[in-house]
């Protein structure tokens, strides 16, 4: 936080000093980690300034997460969303719908792109987004077919592909993938990637069982239906009161070409697909299978499990937000406005990355 740049020196002066103490301390409340009633009403003065937004208290962290992955010869940049739960804060203004009702439970999303070395290791965030969502837009789900991706929350997702892609630009000796689960299996963000070869490359599981050119089957289908390219166990880490295990998976890869769906106007996307499906899962274990869809050239079975360890990584960022909620504790800030959390947010994500890391 030491590069960031506020118009007053003692908002700077008073950052640092917050997140020593939120570093220090990361499961106490606000007033815990400050320690004194005159520290604590500094802190909420600070949340409460106009210009200690979340985008600027986060410039520092980018720009030392881009000097990390100037390092590195590849980096995948994983993106996820998650839901920040403030629904026993009633007095919490801004807040909105995070569940499948208006009158749901109330909070705020969050997606992130944390960026992590092949190994594992997370190197930091490259992209953070806070929004809280509209109740008035719940019951419009039949006309999003309509909507421009401009004005979806699923912009989100190549959001942070221009944030990444911008780091790309200038770090012309890395390569960077941009990692994400079955909800990025969108046709628009395709289309970005190959527009821009010399961007990001592309890596998401794939959701829809889209339409293949020069296919009479479907992806789902066509895949299935080449033999195993071979065997590769995958460790899958314990989830909850599932344990952990060695998955042996059977991978098969190909290119294939998908079309645009019916309301788009964009072109045939080539793309590598690589199949994995978990064999003889143990019983009550539903078996693993997954379809990933990539920018990257596939072209032996070496690279196709690659592919799988890539994607493996994007559990790290699932941990990274358990930290930020159970570590951190950010859904028990009161600070009485949805600002105040995201910035309050900015210098806890920070918090999490370090003690993650």
């Amino acid at each position: 936080f030491g590069g960031c740049v506020l118009p007053d020196a003692r908002l700077q002066t008073r950052l640092l000093s917050l997140a020593r103490d939120f570093y220090a301390r990361p499961m106490a409340n606000v007033a815990q980690a400050c320690a004194s009633r005159a520290k604590t009403k500094a802190a909420y003065r600070f949340m409460d300034h106009d210009q200690t937004t979340m985008d600027t208290l986060l410039q520092p962290h980018y720009r030392a997460t881009e000097a990390r992955v100037r390092e590195e010869s590849i980096v995948l940049a994983v993106q996820d969303t998650t839901s920040l739960n403030y629904t026993a804060h009633a007095a919490t203004k801004g807040m909105g719908p995070i569940g499948s009702t208006a009158k749901g439970p109330q909070g705020l999303h969050l997606h992130s792109t944390l960026a992590f070395s092949t190994q594992g290791t997370p190197l930091g965030f490259l992209d953070v987004q806070c929004w809280s969502r509209d109740a008035a837009d719940f019951g419009k789900k039949a006309k999003r077919h309509r909507v421009p991706i401009e004005k979806k929350e699923s912009f989100k997702w190549l959001k942070s592909f221009r944030a990444v892609a911008a780091v790309q630009a200038r770090c012309l000796n890395t390569t960077l993938v941009s990692v994400g689960d079955r909800e990025a299996d969108i046709y628009e963000l395709f289309e970005e990637a190959i527009a821009h070869p010399g961007g990001p490359k592309l890596l998401v599981r794939a959701e829809h069982n889209r339409q293949l050119q020069d296919e009479q089957q479907r992806l789902w289908e066509t895949m299935q239906s080449r033999p195993a390219d071979g065997i590769q166990v995958l460790q899958v880490p314990r989830q909850g009161s599932r344990v952990a295990r060695a998955a042996h998976m059977s991978v098969r890869y190909a290119v294939v070409t998908l079309i645009a769906p019916t309301g788009h106007q964009g072109p045939a996307i080539p793309v590598w697909a690589v199949l994995a499906q978990e064999q003889d899962a143990p019983a009550g274990i539903t078996p693993l299978e997954w379809m990933l869809l990539t920018t990257v050239s596939v072209t032996c079975f070496e690279q196709a499990t690659e592919k799988l360890m890539w994607y493996a990584r994007r559990w790290g960022i699932e941990v990274l937000h358990r930290t930020l909620k159970s570590g951190c504790r950010i859904e028990r800030r009161q600070l009485g406005q949805a600002d105040r959390i995201e910035a309050c947010l900015a210098i806890d994500l920070v918090v999490a990355w370090r003690i993650y890391h």
